[in-house]
């Protein structure tokens, strides 16, 4: 027998580091005033690569528990490549939308962020960017910038081994952020997680209709959070 090891328990990995690790490495910073106050500075609104769906699986597993639990879930990991996640790709343009509706001068930045591309900053200081963001504000005239990140998304399940220890569950991961270009300092730093069980049984291949409805509705809880972080801003807003 071939075994095909897993691809998708090592995404987990890299996924995940994406959202908790840089949440434990950098506190939560909740909304600056100054990303409403001054309203003359230009805003550039970006995301990060939103991929396909994955099936995180979690729990102690071994190499072969690891080659079986695959196999078990070819027919759903296949199903998962159809669902609709678009809704999350759009953030960023509703999020630039909603800017503009209340005044904000907006740049949309056309290309994914890849942190890759960004030189890391030596002697970080807590409250400040690990990479450095600065280029981007010659590059498009802008003065801050809203970043949209989309980290683990799919379904997560549990293992004991080869054994599941929970049915499937629904999961978006997502962290928002605003940096000043100036010297890199966050004005906003927010991260956040939202599951969604499947209402009925779920075990329904090959569509397995119940979980792609519960992933649609963790997509819009998602949504819903992403762009309120940007929503409460004060009644009034002066310029400096």
């Amino acid at each position: 027998m071939r075994i095909r090891f897993p691809t998708s328990v090592l995404v987990i990995s890299a996924a995940a580091l994406l959202i908790s690790g840089c949440a434990n490495r950098q506190a939560p910073v909740a909304m600056h005033q100054s990303v409403w106050q001054e309203k003359h500075e230009r805003i550039g609104v970006t995301a990060s690569v939103v991929n396909q769906p994955q099936l995180y699986k979690i729990g102690p597993q071994g190499l072969l528990d690891l080659a079986i639990n695959n196999e078990m879930t070819l027919d759903l990991r296949e199903a998962m490549q159809d669902w609709d996640n678009q809704a999350l790709k759009d953030i960023p343009q509703e999020l630039a939308a909603s800017l503009e509706d209340r005044g904000y001068e907006v740049v949309m930045i056309p290309e994914p962020l890849r942190i890759e591309d960004f030189q890391e900053v030596d002697n970080r200081q807590d409250g400040y960017s690990a990479h450095d963001f600065r280029p981007l504000k010659p590059r498009y005239q802008i003065d801050k910038l809203i970043v949209v990140s989309i980290g683990a998304h799919g379904l997560t399940r549990s293992y004991y081994g080869f054994i599941p220890t929970s049915d499937p569950v629904a999961t978006v991961n997502h962290l928002s952020s605003v940096i000043d270009l100036d010297d890199n300092r966050y004005l906003l730093h927010q991260s956040g997680s939202v599951e969604q069980v499947a209402e009925g049984e779920w075990d329904q291949p090959p569509l397995y209709p119940h979980l792609a409805e519960a992933y649609s509705k963790a997509i819009e809880q998602a949504r819903q959070d992403i762009l309120a972080e940007f929503q409460n801003q004060p009644a009034t807003m002066t310029t400096p």
